[in-house]
C-alpha cells in the first residue's frame, strides 16, 4: 500500500497559515529540464525564420519565377536542414529515465510529425491564411524541438517542514 504522511495539530497550539496547512507527502512524479536553452533557442529561431522564409519562395513558384524542380530541390534541401537542426547535438540516451517515458515522447514526435503532414498538404493561396498556416506549423517545429531537447529525471521526494508543535504519524 502507499504511505501517507499526515500532520495532527496539538490541543492549545495556533491556526495553520496557508503553507503550513499543507501536508507533506510521499511523491513520485517526473522533472523535466531544458537540456541547452540557448541551443534550444537557437534552433527555435532559425527554424522559424526558415519557415517564414518559405512563404517568398512559394510565391515565386506560384508566379513563374523559379521552376518547379528548383523549388522542389529548395524545399527538399530545406527540410534535409531541418533534421540535421533537430537532431544536433542531442544526446537521446539522457533524456528519458525509462521506457515509458521514451515511447510517450516518440508518440509525441510521430504525433507532431503527422500534423505537419497533414497542414503542409492543404496550405493556402491567400497571403494572410498562409502566414497563420506557417505560424501553426512553426509552433508544432517548436513541439518537436521541445521533445528533442526536454529532459525528463524522476524528481526526489518532497517533504513540506511542520512546525514543532506538530506531529506526524503515518496512515496506510
Amino acid at each position: 500500500g502507499t504511505a501517507c504522511v499526515c500532520a495532527v495539530r496539538r490541543p492549545g497550539s495556533m491556526m495553520l497559515n496557508q503553507q503550513e496547512a499543507l501536508l507533506p507527502a510521499q511523491r513520485s512524479g517526473r522533472r523535466c529540464e531544458l537540456v541547452q536553452p540557448r541551443l534550444f533557442v537557437a534552433k527555435t529561431i532559425f527554424i522559424w525564420a526558415a519557415s517564414f522564409a518559405f512563404i517568398p519562395l512559394m510565391a515565386a513558384n506560384e508566379a513563374g519565377r523559379i521552376s518547379a524542380v528548383t523549388y522542389a530541390v529548395i524545399l527538399v534541401a530545406l527540410h534535409v536542414l531541418f533534421l540535421v537542426i533537430y537532431f544536433w547535438r542531442v544526446n537521446f540516451r539522457s533524456l528519458d529515465p525509462n521506457r515509458r517515458s521514451l515511447a510517450a515522447r516518440c508518440l509525441g514526435l510521430v504525433a507532431s510529425v503527422y500534423l505537419l503532414y497533414l497542414v503542409a498538404g492543404h496550405l493556402s493561396d491567400s497571403l494572410e491564411t498562409l502566414s497563420l498556416e506557417i505560424l501553426g506549423l512553426c509552433l508544432v517545429h517548436t513541439v518537436i524541438l521541445l521533445l528533442l531537447t526536454v529532459k525528463i529525471e524522476a524528481a526526489p521526494d518532497v517533504k513540506l517542514a511542520l512546525p514543532d508543535n506538530y506531529e506526524e504519524e503515518q496512515i496506510q
